[in-house]
């Protein structure tokens, strides 16, 4: 991803490394979901902003908009559900059947949650990756639920899949 100008870049910078702090436990530990998570939305917001040619003030506010999501995310997802989210993500990622619009929806039968996880669209970024994107709506148990939409786009070269 190519950054317009230096404020960006440092919008980055700034936000990536917020992620890390956030991802502190109050003894002092590193939580690397709620880290992961932070430093996710955050890219993910500035790769909004970067597409949309946002000035500085509109970037800031993507940056920091995505880091709250990802952070609110990656702190209300049960560790014992983490498991089947990701598969199923992994699952609409990896499987070439999956329509656009189609839902893939599980369940965690020891925790009570459920979730879905919906191909919204499939695109091509600027390096001509192949990219999906996702809605998640998951919902706990015992607690509200949580929507998200993002863009995952895959590296030719290793295969992996990427927040865009």
């Amino acid at each position: 991803m190519v950054f317009r100008n230096k404020t960006a870049t440092i919008l980055a910078a700034g936000a990536l490394g917020s992620s890390m702090l956030s991802g502190c436990a109050a003894d002092g530990t590193l939580d690397m979901n709620r880290a992961i998570g932070t430093g996710l939305g955050a890219a993910a917001g500035l790769a909004v902003c970067s597409v949309t040619g946002a000035n500085d003030t509109e970037c800031a506010l993507a940056v920091l908009a995505g880091a709250a999501a990802g952070y609110v995310i990656a702190d209300r997802i049960n560790p014992e559900d983490k498991p089947q989210r990701d598969a199923t993500v992994a699952t609409v990622l990896a499987d070439e059947q999956i329509a656009v619009g189609q839902t893939t929806s599980y369940e965690v039968a020891d925790t009570g949650s459920e979730g879905e996880v919906t191909l919204l669209a499939l695109t091509t970024n600027s390096d001509g990756w192949q990219c999906k994107q996702l809605e998640e709506d998951y919902n706990p148990a015992n607690a509200d639920g949580i929507s998200e939409t993002y863009t995952m786009c895959q590296n030719p070269q290793t295969g992996e899949w990427e927040n865009a």
